[in-house]
């Protein structure tokens, strides 16, 4: 999922329920990744700034 800025995304999933998988990590110059498991299991990937 493309989001604005994948460290509040991934702060807020993690204030929401959700469990850290892969924690933001900078792939390459302005694009950031991380993954979190929603509360039911569902695996999310984050990607943006």
């Amino acid at each position: 999922m493309h989001v604005a800025g994948a460290q509040a995304a991934f702060d807020s999933a993690l204030r929401a329920g959700a469990e850290a998988v892969q924690i933001p990590t900078r792939v390459m110059e302005g694009v950031t990744t991380a993954i979190v498991r929603a509360p039911r299991g569902v695996i999310i990937g984050l990607s943006g700034p």
